[in-house]
């Protein structure tokens, strides 16, 4: 691919040339936009399906801004997102490049190139402010959508959208974040506002819970849309909203039901691929609807348009502007999609797909073809129903599956070798010796098994480790890939101390996705429990190279620091983990477990404090507590966190730590009683029993010494 300094001088010459001279120099050191030049608010409204908004069609919701942008400006009726996941889609979003392409495939394990040139930087390098502000850490600035932008709003300290998901905050912070750095801001800009709250868990503030008591969905809309309203109204009231191009959308829709899924990532229908585009501004014309299939991937060439900045060299999206003003179309408009989350997090075939504007074709292990004319809401696929007339659309369309996957970068086939595959079948699981991408379960097949999975997750998450267990494993017997299970378990069984176990599930777990700094982590952690160093210090560094600004890889980084005796280092790589995700319980219970492990108990007490005033249902982060409580001569705030910890207070490893904590700060008598639950709770346990059995020794040496 080109260099981004190369691409600037050549756009740079073009402009010297003559034709296109309209359109300003993006590269020029220095560059200032025209004294008219527009600015641009370009607004994505996470998990917002289409048919969900006012402007198209939907009845019973309050989306009065959207709606008003619909009326005023222009209104695109069949906009396809390029995935249903929010990192890839808003990397679509940026470039004008579809997923094979720029190569971001799924959330949290991929990163934007810095070779991929991104809309601010095509604002920032002709002179116009560049802000983005974000609704949650799955856009974290780490994974490179903050190139181009001079403000990059990230901190996210608010909750979980679900159990197991990524953490948020609300539409408001967003917003008034946004709102301030408008208020510092001269000239022309660029604006990109994300906000997260339409995903779920739906938890939209009282006043929109109670317009809309059973459809929490549309409740969490109806707030965002307010929000987006009061962004907007207050550009009015300076003056500045007339010379704006405003621009909505969404990364993806929800199903809601449809297709057996019940929120999106696992499925390519209307209900997550189908999304609101809308936008007025300068010029454009009011209330126009455009038919016909646009793509997330036109956004950016068409903004580009409008403000007279140059187009982005590597996008394959098209300018929109002759859609809505000469009502022209350039043939026949296939949009390709696509989610590779059923691979690399359940172990599942990838699913592709191409839509026109009357077939849709969905390539998987059994394939679908629908006629999106008849049947709009993808019900009879007609592969099955009527081959003869799907032939010959089947095989087309499937050829432009191949086209779009022609260059594609981090492929979708996933190879289980000989020694992943003999780990799988040690442990009672069956899997093929083929490909998953060729021969692995369909997604139609696997989405049934995903409510056991959530149900696992939230189990795990407050600390019900023996129903979690046997959910994961119930999970990983129907899906012998299911990476999320594999990690879980591999967490579960470090935890009770079974490391070998924890081993063999934490490297599954990587075979199916070698991505994962948080694998990477678990696994140093593991070895690291093993007393295998070495092998420790091979997982932590795969952490770090993997994503060195996640803060599992700088967990990896306090780790070495640690090692190499200097806590100063560690105690600012384990900061810098806390505030690059400051709701992340996991991240700080490792933190904590680094500093015991070391000795350093005084540090590990107050981040298990923050621990558990972020997250007060976490168990663990109760009854690591209570530990170092004991340890560190707090027997009753020990007791008190001990009992927030639910079954956790009689786990065998961790039960067992709360009884030796106490023995070891000489509350012999609590140290008793605490192991005696845990051995009530498991009479086999040696490590409980060889502890009481010690503390009996301790109670016995005090005694004798008392009565000499």
């Amino acid at each position: 691919m080109i260099s981004k300094s190369i691409v600037h001088l050549l756009a740079a010459f073009a402009l010297l040339a003559g034709p296109g001279c309209n359109r300003i120099d993006l590269a020029g050191s220095g560059a200032r936009p025209p004294a008219d030049a527009q600015s641009v608010v370009l607004v994505t409204i996470d998990t917002l399906r289409a048919d969900h908004v006012g402007a198209y069609g939907a009845e019973t919701v309050a989306t009065p801004t959207l709606d008003a942008i619909a009326a005023e400006g222009v209104r695109f009726e069949t906009a396809i997102t390029a995935t249903p996941l929010t990192l890839p889609s808003h990397s679509t979003i940026l470039t004008g490049i579809d997923p094979p392409d720029h190569g971001v495939r799924n959330n949290g394990t991929f990163r934007l190139g810095e070779e991929a040139t991104t809309l601010a930087e095509r604002f920032q390098t002709a002179g116009w402010a560049t802000g983005a502000f974000v609704g949650s850490v799955v856009l974290k600035s780490r994974y490179g959508l903050d190139q181009g932008f001079d403000v990059y709003g990230e901190d996210v300290q608010g909750e979980k959208a679900a159990a197991g998901g990524f953490l948020e905050r609300r539409a408001s912070e967003v917003v008034d974040e946004a709102r301030a750095w408008l208020a510092e801001t001269e000239g022309p800009f660029f604006l990109w506002l994300h906000l997260y709250d339409p995903h779920m868990d739906y938890k939209a503030p009282p006043e929109f819970a109670a317009r809309f008591p059973d459809r929490p969905y549309d409740a969490e809309i109806a707030y965002t849309d307010a929000e987006v309203g009061r962004l907007l109204a207050g550009l009015g009231t300076e003056g500045r909203l007339e010379r704006t191009l405003v621009v909505v959308t969404s990364d993806h829709g929800e199903s809601l039901g449809e297709h057996g899924e019940t929120t999106h990532s696992t499925a390519l229908y209307d209900a997550v691929l189908k999304v609101p585009l809308v936008m007025k501004g300068p010029g454009l014309p009011a209330g126009r609807v455009v038919p016909g299939v646009v793509r997330v991937k036109d956004i950016a060439p068409t903004v580009l348009a409008q403000v007279g900045l140059a187009a982005l060299p590597e996008a394959s999206g098209q300018d929109l502007t002759p859609r809505f003003t000469a009502e022209t179309l350039a043939g026949e408009t296939v949009a390709y999609s696509e989610t590779l989350a059923t691979l690399y997090d359940n172990g599942w075939a990838p699913l592709h797909s191409v839509r026109t504007d009357e077939w849709f074709y969905v390539r998987s292990p059994r394939a679908e073809l629908y006629d999106v004319v008849r049947d709009p809401l993808q019900l009879d696929n007609l592969i099955e129903t009527d081959p003869d007339r799907a032939r010959p659309h089947h095989a087309r369309l499937d050829g432009l599956v191949d086209a779009a996957l022609s260059e594609e970068k981090n492929g979708t086939s996933l190879e289980v070798d000989d020694a992943t595959r003999a780990q799988l079948n040690a442990l009672g699981y069956a899997i093929t010796a083929e490909p998953v991408a060729a021969t692995g379960i369909d997604p139609k097949d696997g989405r049934q098994y995903l409510p056991i999975l959530h149900s696992a997750i939230g189990a795990y998450e407050v600390g019900d480790v023996e129903r979690a267990e046997r959910l994961f494993l119930e999970v990983a017997e129907k899906l012998p890939g299911s990476g999320r299970s594999h990690s879980r378990l591999a967490s579960i069984y470090y935890q009770e101390g079974r490391h070998r176990r924890a081993l063999v599930h934490i490297e599954l777990a990587l075979s199916f996705d070698p991505r994962s700094a948080l694998n990477h982590s678990i696994r140093g952690e593991v070895l690291l429990a093993m007393g295998q160093r070495e092998e420790a210090a091979e997982s932590y560094r795969r952490a770090i190279a993997a994503d060195p600004k996640a803060p599992w890889s700088r967990v990896g980084k306090m780790w070495q620091a640690l090692e190499a005796g200097d806590v100063a280092a560690a105690a600012r790589h384990a900061a810098g983990a806390m505030a690059d995700e400051p709701g992340n319980t996991g991240v700080f219970l490792r933190i904590a477990a680094l500093w015991s492990e070391y000795g350093e108990y005084g540090r590990a007490v107050p981040v298990l404090e923050e621990a558990v005033s972020i997250s007060p249902t976490s168990a663990f982060a109760h009854i690591r507590l209570a530990i170092e409580y004991a340890r560190t001569g707090k027997p009753e705030r020990a007791l008190q966190e001990r009992e927030k910890a639910g079954a956790l207070a009689t786990n065998g490893k961790l039960g067992t730590a709360l009884g030796r904590a106490f023995a070891a700060a000489g509350e012999f008598e609590r140290a008793e009683w605490q192991l005696g639950r845990v051995l009530a709770e498991h009479p086999n346990h040696t490590g409980a029993r060889e502890s009481l059995d010690r503390v009996h020794v301790w109670q016995a040496k005090r005694a004798d010494a008392g009565q000499g």
